[in-house]
């Protein structure tokens, strides 16, 4: 180890500032440390103090000195440099927007300014004041914790402050969103005017989502292609990839009946022609829709790629290919998410199964078994052969029978041309005598 104090020298002399020059075993080369200070005494004190931090993050005893530095900045700081890596990262706007509505707003809410004020109980708080949702609280959760990951991995936090705080369990009542029927999809796009039927028409059949189709060019579709098809940019997708999607016949007959005579591969398709909550709550007033199903599965615009999906099932396709057109990397989000069962032709899928004979029911004997009585209890008369030798009859007797079985009748009148009864045994009876 090598350390001492030292005035830097310059044009004009020595600085009346004391430096610190310090290298600690494994280091490279020695770090050069301003102490602010003029005194040579006070330098060195400062020096001592600086070589024993050192000795303590070397075996793990002390923060590094980033991390000091990183509990003293701002958490909205923080926050902007986080905003911007998920950005550059390749992270759509609306990702990033997320990311920064939901923590902005907890902060806010909380008061917390530094890495000193995160913690399980502020959290609980927040949870306790404002009662949010279950999901909701989950979301803003997730949301912290990734960023507090991400800031571990720059160096800048030693451990997750809310490493310890569980998710709120949300009961799975299934999906959320409504799907509609080919009916009521009729009556909505009928009781409108045709340009927003044709945006109602191109969601439910695409799945492309609402933002997606505002940021949608007439040189995004290729109408003429085998097959016809629409390319989602990565630069508009949620998520960040680009996809070519196929489009069905009449999709493509209403986009030839809806494009401008002349226009551009740069023009918008979509824009201002997507209707707005308000309008499209209206547009299902007008149509009879109820704003929830019997469910309680909310109809909105997001319905429409819920719909998309619930059809894909419901027409019988492989799920990983309806896990294509709806651009997920999760098979769950997709079966169970974004399908809806009120949807799907369950009645139809059991009328499907093959059928089976169902056995005729068994006629009751007209001539009731006749039942004999033995030492051990009573018996049915049983099915036998028709008996060779008097002696056989013995053998049929209780077994249980201490004395000597005696036989109150004829063998030969025991046996029919098609049963034999058992007949009963005695023990022969002793007398005593005085």
């Amino acid at each position: 180890m090598k350390a001492f104090v030292f005035q830097p020298r310059t044009r004009k002399g020595k600085t009346p500032f004391y430096s610190a020059r310090i290298r600690m075993p494994g280091w490279p080369r020695a770090k050069d440390y301003r102490l602010q200070v003029t005194q040579k005494r006070v330098a060195q004190e400062k020096l001592r103090e600086l070589v024993r931090q050192f000795e303590l993050e070397s075996v793990g005893l002390a923060p590094a000195a980033n991390i000091r530095e990183a509990t003293a900045v701002p958490l909205a700081d923080h926050l902007k440099a986080y905003l911007e890596s998920v950005a550059a990262s390749g992270k759509s706007k609306n990702t990033v927007g997320a990311y920064k509505r939901g923590i902005s707003t907890f902060l806010n809410r909380t008061g917390w300014k530094t890495l000193a004020d995160a913690g399980p109980a502020g959290f609980d708080r927040w949870r306790i004041e404002h009662n949010p949702s279950a999901k909701y609280s989950n979301d803003v959760l997730g949301f912290l914790r990734t960023w507090f990951g991400w800031m571990i991995r720059r160096k800048l936090l030693l451990v997750d402050p809310l490493a310890d705080v569980p998710k709120i369990k949300v009961r799975d009542d299934g999906c959320k969103r409504a799907a509609f029927t080919p009916a009521q999809l009729d009556a909505l796009c009928v009781s409108v005017p045709p340009v927003r039927a044709f945006a109602y028409r191109f969601s439910a059949y695409t799945g492309i989502r609402r933002g997606e189709m505002n940021q949608l060019r007439w040189g995004d579709f290729d109408l003429d292609g085998e097959p016809p098809s629409v390319v989602v940019r990565a630069s508009i997708a949620k998520n960040a990839r680009t996809e070519r999607l196929p489009l069905k016949s009449e999709v493509v007959a209403l986009l030839r009946a809806m494009r401008p005579d002349l226009c551009q591969p740069f023009e918008w398709v979509f824009r201002n022609r997507v209707p707005n909550m308000d309008t499209f709550h209206r547009d299902l007033k007008r149509a009879g829709i109820p704003l929830t199903d019997v469910s309680g599965a909310k109809f909105d615009f997001h319905a429409l790629r819920t719909t998309f999906i619930t059809m894909l099932n419901a027409a019988g396709v492989a799920p990983r290919v309806a896990m294509g057109l709806a651009r997920h990397s999760d098979m769950k989000l997709t079966m169970k998410v974004y399908t809806n069962a009120n949807g799907l032709p369950l009645a139809q899928a059991v009328a499907s199964l093959p059928s089976f004979i169902v056995p005729e029911t068994a006629t009751p004997q007209t001539t009731p078994a006749r039942v004999v009585s033995g030492q051990n209890g009573c018996f049915p008369a049983v099915q036998s052969r028709k008996l060779e030798k008097p002696c056989d009859s013995a053998s049929v007797v209780s077994r249980r029978t201490k004395g000597p079985e005696v036989i109150t009748s004829d063998p030969s009148e025991m046996v029919d041309p098609s049963r034999f009864e058992l007949l009963t045994s005695s023990m022969p009876l002793r007398r005593s005598t005085n």
